[in-house]
């Protein structure tokens, strides 16, 4: 269509690619992102997305290059910066999804997004209140975030499988976590996120 028009046409690639992510077609969103490089170039946020495939192809080196690239385009760009915490939360690395999220509160903190990125560093943090609170103002910022559903549904999993719970309290943590993962479903429908994770569940029924 308008895309294969004018591959330089990077508004266009970086919406492309951003669905083809979200919907787990990483290698798609690979090609349009290098069709744009054939081109002509990256934009600041069509860097930031290729940062985040490389993640999910398994290479740190390329992620951290493409992300690297972005940065020196336009550190400023919301894009980039969600972009850079994504990868961090991926990666597990909590120090430095701490200092994105501070920064992220501190100039958009009443941007959904940013609230589901407070969200997640306070679960692996363990400070279950705290994410509840930034749970809340996000939803009620954006009621159709399947993001957060997703990640509050993945904070009840996490205390359902911890072995100090007694098991009627598992259970409800597991109800709660199905009932955020249909929600999030209601969303969107073809969340892979949500489907796999709700599979889960359901397994551990069986």
């Amino acid at each position: 269509g308008a895309l294969r028009a004018d591959n330089r046409d990077n508004a266009l690639a970086n919406r492309v690619a951003y669905a083809q992510i979200r919907a787990g077609r990483f290698a798609d969103a690979r090609t349009t992102l290098n069709d744009v490089v054939k081109f002509g170039a990256l934009d600041a946020y069509g860097y930031a997305l290729l940062a985040v495939v490389e993640s999910h192809g398994g290479s740190p080196t390329g992620s951290d290059d493409a992300m690297r690239e972005a940065i020196l385009s336009d550190a400023e760009d919301l894009g980039v910066r969600t972009a850079q915490a994504y990868i961090a939360l991926r990666r597990n690395n909590a120090p430095v999804l701490a200092r994105l999220a501070a920064d992220l509160a501190r100039d958009q903190g009443g941007r959904t997004e940013v609230n589901f990125y407070l969200t997640a560093l306070s679960h692996k943090l363990n400070r279950y209140e705290e994410s509840r609170r930034y749970f809340e103002r996000a939803v009620m910022s954006e009621p159709t975030n399947y993001d957060m559903y997703i990640e509050r549904a993945n904070e009840s999993m996490t205390i359902a499988e911890s072995s100090t719970l007694p098991d009627a309290d598992k259970q409800l943590e597991l109800r709660m976590a199905r009932v955020l993962f249909e929600t999030a479903l209601e969303c969107k429908a073809d969340s892979y996120e949500a489907l796999n994770r709700l599979g889960r569940i359901y397994f551990k029924k069986g």
